[in-house]
């Protein structure tokens, strides 16, 4: 970045500062994304920088209704923990929509408050939230012999985040650690199943065999143009 550059920012931040402080959050914000875009900063390090970001936003948001709901209620505050999980599932172009019927292990219909979904509607994990003031092992109990699948499901209180795929728990973290929450979220946003390993390796495969249809098709198409000259 140029020496004008640098000095063409910190005009921009000083004046925002002192006219509007909340416009200010905004540029920082807007900032950084075009560093990030420009390669000025380094890719390695852009998601881990990005996913701070998003974190200390969602630390922010819930203290706010905290401090002004006077309630942690799960229905009061879960709504911040969706909007974090769904920027990291846009990530991997993926959407966490809320509260969608799943096929539990039982035979019956589940609903979480959450399922990560990709382009194709597979499903890529669950997420379920639970009231601070509950049992969050408890909970997680019930949810299981209810019918919960643990394929790769991730359980939260606003205090802890309980991760399960294939079956166990395979990590947890607190919420309140950046870092810890970090990698769990990292880790059950790229999970994957058999199924959608199966229709992915089906889609990479019917991409690859699309020149040879096409080719196969253009033969059938001359062929057919040869013994018919009717044929349009």
């Amino acid at each position: 970045m140029s020496g004008f550059g640098i000095l063409t920012g910190f005009f921009v931040f000083v004046v925002l500062k002192v006219i509007n402080p909340k416009l200010l959050n905004n540029f920082m914000y807007i900032s950084i994304i075009i560093l990030l875009d420009l390669d000025l900063i380094h890719k390695p390090n852009q998601f881990s920088i990005m996913s701070k970001i998003l974190i200390n936003q969602y630390y922010q948001n819930l203290d706010r209704t905290l401090q002004f709901g006077k309630s942690r209620n799960e229905q009061s505050i879960r709504n911040h923990f969706w909007h974090l999980l769904n920027d990291y599932a846009r990530k991997s172009n993926y959407e966490v929509v809320p509260e969608v019927a799943v096929m539990g292990t039982r035979g019956k219909k589940v609903y979480p408050d959450g399922t990560v979904k990709n382009l194709w509607g597979l499903d890529i994990g669950l997420w379920e939230s639970k009231d601070e003031k509950d049992d969050i092992e408890a909970e997680i109990d019930a949810k299981i012999i209810k019918g919960y699948p643990l394929t790769n499901i991730l359980f939260e209180d606003s205090n802890l985040a309980v991760l399960f795929q294939r079956g166990e728990e395979v990590g947890r973290a607190k919420m309140r650690d950046a870092d810890q929450l970090h990698d769990l979220l990292t880790t059950f946003i790229n999970f994957k199943s058999e199924t959608v390993y199966k229709f992915e390796e089906a889609i990479e495969k019917f991409k690859a065999d699309i020149p040879i249809i096409v080719e196969t098709l253009r033969k059938k198409i001359v062929k057919s143009r040869e013994k018919n000259p009717n044929f349009q």
